[in-house]
């Protein structure tokens, strides 16, 4: 793997394996920063960031950085390489040291959730956030007080949305039963993640996606006819695990349709040894299989949406419940911070 370029240079990218050394090579990028800096202090130390993707590689490169000062500072063999490497002297080492030492809250290697959320609470104050507020990173507990709160109004106001949002679940979701009020919650949950407040409700023809369903299965049951009697010309690991009884949803998880031609699926042997008249019908049901296969795939991604849009009226008002709990609860979404953020820059 190549070393990062100079500091002074624009971004650079670096892309390499699990166990290639990245962590390694940007603590000695770390450590070439720190050098290119006036004096070590807190003052300097708080200038330089690196964000990591997890707690656990911004630890590993904490311990690294705080390693590599020590082996300079000491003049180890590996010390004097790094040396070599960084720019750092010893005695810069050693100040360097001393300096995230003493002032460990200035040494920021961190996630990319934990810089955000600095930030937040930097602008908090501005944003009407308490000082002590929280952080929830996931919406479970938020949602069920948004519901609870929407559902009792409904027990004390018949005509709330209440009955609209059972309705809705009833025709979407297409689900019964006596007491639907924790599948409900279930699926609201999951949607609350999904949902922007842009989003706007659509209608969805229904009848499509039943039919690009009926005539994926179709399709495949037709090309399965054929694989069956032409399946030696192919190779077996692209069109393995085929069977007449797959549902819709195996058929598209099987990558074998996403080939862009049928010659693609066959071995070199095959391609000799098949009769051309074997090949142009297999070519012909591999073609309708693989539009079945967009088609369905388009619709299913309507539906999605559909499921999704139906419930915008309702979801809206949990988003602004659950923003009233924040608010007087002194907590923030972690999804939210970016928006937060964003919004705040802008105004």
């Amino acid at each position: 793997m190549n070393t990062l370029a100079s500091i002074n240079s624009p971004i650079t990218i670096i892309k390499a394996s699990a166990g290639a050394g990245k962590t390694y090579e940007l603590s000695l990028h770390f450590l070439r920063v720190l050098n290119s800096l006036k004096y070590p202090s807190y003052k300097q130390l708080r200038k330089v960031v690196a964000i990591t993707f997890t707690n656990k590689a911004a630890a590993e490169m904490k311990s690294r950085i705080l390693l590599f000062l020590k082996h300079i500072a000491l003049e180890t063999k590996e010390g004097k390489t790094l040396a070599k490497d960084t720019g750092l002297t010893p005695i810069d080492a050693g100040k360097w040291l001393d300096t995230i030492i003493e002032n460990f809250s200035d040494f920021h290697v961190r996630t990319i959730d934990s810089l955000l959320f600095s930030i937040f609470k930097g602008i908090g104050f501005e944003l009407n956030f308490p000082p002590d507020m929280e952080v929830e990173f996931f919406p479970d507990e938020l949602v069920e007080l948004g519901m609870n709160a929407i559902f009792m109004e409904g027990v004390k106001n018949p005509d709330y949305k209440l009955i609209q949002l059972l309705d809705i679940y009833l025709k979407i979701d297409r689900k019964g039963g006596f007491y639907p009020e924790k599948s409900l919650k279930k699926r609201l949950t999951e949607l609350y993640g999904m949902f922007e407040p842009s989003l706007k409700t659509v209608e969805l023809d229904y009848s499509a996606y039943i039919f690009s369903k009926r005539e994926l299965k179709e399709r495949y049951l037709e090309f399965y006819q054929v694989y069956e009697n032409t399946q030696n010309f192919l190779n077996k690991n692209k069109t393995k695990n085929l069977s007449p009884e797959l549902l819709e949803d195996e058929i598209i998880k099987r990558k074998f349709w996403q080939n862009e031609k049928i010659e693609d699926l066959l071995t070199k042997k095959g391609m000799k040894e098949i009769a051309p008249s074997e090949l142009a019908r297999l070519d012909e049901v591999f073609s309708n299989l693989k539009k079945a296969a967009l088609n369905y795939q388009r619709n299913v991604a309507k539906l999605s949406y559909y499921q999704l849009s139906g419930y915008v009226p309702f979801l809206k008002e949990l988003d602004s419940r659950i923003n009233e709990i924040m608010k007087r609860e002194g907590i923030s979404l972690s999804s939210k911070w970016t928006k937060e953020i964003k919004d705040y820059l802008k105004s």
